[in-house]
């Protein structure tokens, strides 16, 4: 595979698409599309588009439970089905599927449960690193 820098690459993606698509002859200079790994990324499939975001974005952005249940939950739990979970996909949490369909939610002792939404058994306890 030729190493070649990322905006490199998409100069030249840029520029062919700019000498295919609009009728422009090959001495027309190219747009320079600067590439930075820190863009925010997406995957897209069959069930939509998905953006990939560190674990710790989880905490403010799934749902929250804030008052105790009395009820200690572990891997292996049940959860009720009244219980809202966000969606989510895993890409990167060990002992998860690879591009799974999980649900999560971050309970009143502020850890993130990871659930399987077919079986409401809890996959996954994460403690939020401060």
């Amino acid at each position: 595979m030729l190493n070649i820098p990322r905006n490199l690459s998409a100069t030249l993606l840029i520029g062919l698409a700019s000498v295919c698509c609009t009728g422009l002859n090959a001495s027309a200079q190219p747009l320079t599309l600067r590439v930075s790994p820190s863009a925010p990324r997406v995957f897209t499939d069959r069930e939509g588009t998905w953006e990939r975001v560190p674990v710790s974005d989880l905490w403010t952005t799934g749902e929250r439970y804030d008052e105790p249940s009395g009820v200690r939950i572990g891997r292996g739990s049940v959860i009720p089905n009244w219980v809202e979970t966000s969606p989510m996909r895993n890409v990167s949490i060990r002992r998860l599927r690879h591009y799974g369909h999980y649900g999560y939610f971050v309970s009143p002792d502020d850890r993130l449960v990871i659930v399987n939404p077919a079986s409401h058994r809890v996959a996954r306890v994460v403690r939020h690193s401060a």
